[in-house]
């Protein structure tokens, strides 16, 4: 267990010993718990060690039950710029835009959700990635996983519970295929 202060002041992250990162914003140095985020873990074997930030506001969490250290992005629009040479002093500077943005959760329409045989997929939220789309959907258990569906190919992906990308397969089941099908014909 461990927690960092990032570079600019603005956010707290710890580590828990299960390898979930809890990310709180600071207002002048004080947790605002009204903006704290969990990252679910990766992988829940053995402990969270050590948690850091780099300049760019990424951050680091050694796990000696993963057995590793992951890199992680807050995902923020930003610039970053390097300035320097080989002789002189060198500098970093991270440029965020200037206007602020705020997000405010609300309840989805359903009618942005589809039913495909056990699965209920946000098919407003489909996003590119990879070469793929990939969107969150509800298995029948009601657990939220990630599906990934790539039209070139007609092959789908999705995460485990525990949020591991598992193998690409042809569609299978009738459901599969008419899902497969629409996003392609619609997205492409």
């Amino acid at each position: 267990v461990d927690t960092a202060v990032s570079a600019d002041g603005n956010y707290l992250v710890g580590v828990n010993i299960n390898n979930s990162v809890v990310i709180c914003g600071l207002t002048n140095g004080i947790p605002n718990a009204a903006s704290t985020f969990t990252v679910n873990a990766t992988g829940t074997t053995g402990n969270g060690r050590g948690i850091a930030w780099d300049a760019a506001l990424n951050y680091y969490m050694s796990s000696s039950g993963i057995g590793a250290v992951q890199e992680w992005s807050l995902g923020i629009t930003a610039k970053a710029i390097t300035t320097g040479n080989a002789s002189g002093q060198t500098n970093f500077a991270l440029v965020l835009p200037a206007t602020k943005v705020s997000v405010t959760a609300t309840t989805v329409a359903t009618s942005s959700w589809r039913r495909y045989g056990p699965l209920q997929v946000d098919w407003s939220n489909w996003q590119p990635m990879g070469g793929s789309l990939v969107a969150p959907i509800l298995n029948a258990k009601g657990d939220t996983l990630y599906l990934a569906i790539n039209c070139g190919a007609r092959k789908m992906n999705a995460t485990s519970a525990a949020g591991d990308w598992r193998t690409w397969d042809d569609p299978q089941a009738d459901f599969e295929r008419r899902l497969v099908n629409d996003l392609c014909s619609s997205r492409g």
